[in-house]
C-alpha cells in the first residue's frame, strides 16, 4: 500500500512585528542583543527551518494553509525569503500549495512563483499529486480575494469521485476560514462550520487563521480537520511552542499528524505570588531584591518547561527544533507590603531591566510587568476608621456582600459614561458580572493607594 508524507503550515505571517517589544536593538545590553535579533528574525527563522522539516520528513508536498505574509503583498524580504524556501523544496522535489488568507489575499497578478507552487484561485481548484506516476493524493483548495472574505468557501469543497483514470485516493482540502465554535477571538472571515467540513467528505483538512493548534480527530462521519497554529507566535496572547504539522498517510488512511516544533521563540505569561514571599530575617521585612530572586528563580523554571515541553514534541516526531528564546510576561500576584512600589512605572521598569540583563544570557527576556498585587493590610481595623478609608471599605465590603448593590452602582456609572461617550459606547462589548467584580476591586485599590494608606 503506498506511503506518503506532507507537512501542514499556516500563518507564517513573514515580516510581522512583535507587538509589545517596544525597546529597539539599540537600547539593549550586549547580553541581550543576541536575544533581541533572535526575536526580530524568528519568522524568518521559522521558514528556514519548516523548510529543513520538510526535507528531513522526506515530505511529498507541503500545504500553507494562508497568511503567508503579515501585509497584503509582503516585504521585498519576505518574497525574497519565500523565493529562496521554494526554490531548495524544488531541489528536492517537494511540490507547494498556496492558499492566500485575509492578510495576504490573492493579488490581480500573482507573484511568479518556481514552478513546483500552485497558488490558488477565487475558485476552488483540485490538483493532483503524482510519484513515479502513481496518484498519492488530490489536493483541494481556494484563496481569499480580500482582506475580509465574507463567503463560506468551505461549502465549495466536495470530494472527487474516482474514474478509469483517477482512483479513490487521499483527498485534503485547503482552506484558511474561521470554523464556528474554533476561531475564538480571531475575525470571522470565511466562515464555516464543522458540519460544512463533513459535508465535503474529504479525509483531511489543512486549514489556517487560528493561531493556537486544534485538532479535530476523524470520528464516524467528522473530518481530521488540524489548525497548526501560527508557525511562530507573535505576541504574548499566541503563548506555548508553535510550529506546523506532519502528517503521513498510508493509503487513505492517515498515519499520524504530529505536531512538530519549528518557532524560535516562545511567548508565556509567568505568574509569581508575591504574596509568598517571607520577611528576611536581618532586615525583617520583604525587599525588592528578595523579590527579583524569586522571579528569577520562577523564570528559569518556566524557561526549563518549555524546553522539556519542546523536547517532547521532538521526541514523539523525531523532528523538529527546541526554541532558543522565553520571552515572558511576568504578572505579579498576592497580597505584599511591596505592594506600593510596584504600583510605581519605574520601579517596575527597573526590575524588568535588571531581570533580562541577568536571565538574557540563558535565553530568557523580560517582556513586561503586570501587577495584580493587593497592599497588605489589616482590613477589619481599615472598615472600623470613622474616616472616608474606613468608608471606602465599608462600601467594598457591602458590595461583595450583595452583588446587587455593586451591578446598581456599576449601571449609574454606566449612564454618565454612556452620556459622554455615546458614540463609542454601543460598539462596547456588556459588561459580565464578573467583570464588574473585578474593576470594582480594582478601583477599590486605587482610591486607597490615592488615599495614600499605610
Amino acid at each position: 500500500m503506498t506511503t506518503f508524507t506532507f507537512v501542514h503550515a499556516a500563518d507564517l505571517h513573514l515580516g510581522a512585528p512583535f507587538r509589545g517589544l517596544n525597546r529597539s536593538l539599540e537600547t539593549l545590553s550586549p547580553q541581550e542583543k543576541s536575544v533581541g535579533t533572535t526575536v526580530l528574525e524568528a519568522t524568518y527563522t521559522a521558514l528556514e527551518r519548516l523548510v529543513s522539516v520538510c526535507l528531513s520528513a522526506q515530505a511529498d508536498f507541503l500545504v500553507l494553509a494562508g497568511d503567508v505574509y503579515d501585509s497584503a503583498k509582503g516585504s521585498l524580504a519576505s518574497r525574497f525569503a519565500l523565493n529562496k524556501a521554494f526554490l531548495t523544496l524544488k531541489e528536492h522535489n517537494v511540490r507547494v500549495f498556496l492558499a492566500h488568507g485575509n492578510h495576504d489575499p490573492l493579488e490581480e497578478q500573482p507573484f511568479p512563483w518556481p514552478d513546483n507552487v500552485t497558488a490558488f484561485s477565487p475558485e476552488v481548484a483540485v490538483h493532483s499529486v503524482m510519484r513515479g506516476g502513481e496518484a498519492l493524493a488530490l489536493v483541494h483548495g481556494v484563496s481569499h480575494t480580500s482582506a475580509a472574505e465574507g463567503r463560506n468557501l468551505a461549502r465549495q469543497f466536495r470530494r472527487k469521485e474516482p474514474s478509469l483514470l483517477l482512483p479513490d485516493v487521499f483527498q485534503l482540502g485547503v482552506l484558511h476560514c474561521a470554523v464556528q465554535g474554533q476561531a475564538g477571538e480571531h475575525a470571522a472571515y470565511a466562515p464555516c462550520t464543522v458540519q460544512d467540513l463533513q459535508e465535503a467528505a474529504l479525509d483531511y483538512w489543512a486549514l489556517g487563521h487560528v493561531h493556537t493548534r486544534w485538532v479535530l480527530r476523524g470520528t464516524g462521519t467528522a473530518p481530521y480537520a488540524v489548525y497548526p497554529g501560527s508557525l511562530q507566535g507573535l505576541h504574548v496572547n499566541e503563548g506555548g511552542v508553535h510550529g506546523c504539522t506532519v502528517v503521513r498517510v498510508r493509503g487513505k488512511k492517515i498515519v499520524s499528524a504530529l505536531h512538530v516544533p519549528i518557532a524560535p521563540v516562545v511567548w508565556q505569561r509567568v505568574c509569581l505570588d508575591a504574596g509568598s514571599l517571607q520577611p528576611e530575617e536581618e532586615e525583617g521585612v520583604v525587599t525588592l531584591l528578595q523579590l527579583e530572586a524569586f522571579a528569577s528563580q520562577c523564570l528559569a523554571e518556566a524557561h526549563q518547561a518549555m524546553q522539556a515541553e519542546a523536547a517532547a514534541f521532538v521526541e514523539e516526531a523525531g523532528l523538529g527544533v527546541i526554541p532558543e528564546v522565553l520571552v515572558a510576561r511576568l504578572v505579579l500576584e498576592g497580597r505584599t507590603p511591596l505592594h506600593k512600589e510596584l504600583a510605581q512605572k519605574d520601579v517596575r521598569e527597573d526590575l524588568q531591566r535588571q531581570l533580562s540583563g541577568q536571565l538574557s544570557r540563558f535565553g530568557i527576556f523580560v517582556r513586561d510587568i503586570r501587577i495584580a498585587t493587593q497592599p497588605q493590610l489589616d482590613f477589619e481595623a481599615l472598615a472600623a476608621r470613622p474616616d472616608l478609608v474606613g468608608e471606602t471599605f465599608r462600601l467594598m465590603g457591602e458590595w461583595q456582600a450583595e452583588p446587587a448593590q455593586l451591578h446598581g452602582a456599576w449601571e449609574q456609572a454606566d449612564e454618565v459614561l454612556l452620556k459622554k461617550l455615546r458614540k463609542i459606547r454601543r460598539y462596547l462589548p456588556a459588561v459580565t458580572p464578573e467583570e464588574e467584580t473585578a474593576m470594582a476591586q480594582e478601583a477599590h485599590l486605587l482610591c486607597l493607594d490615592l488615599l495614600e494608606v499605610e
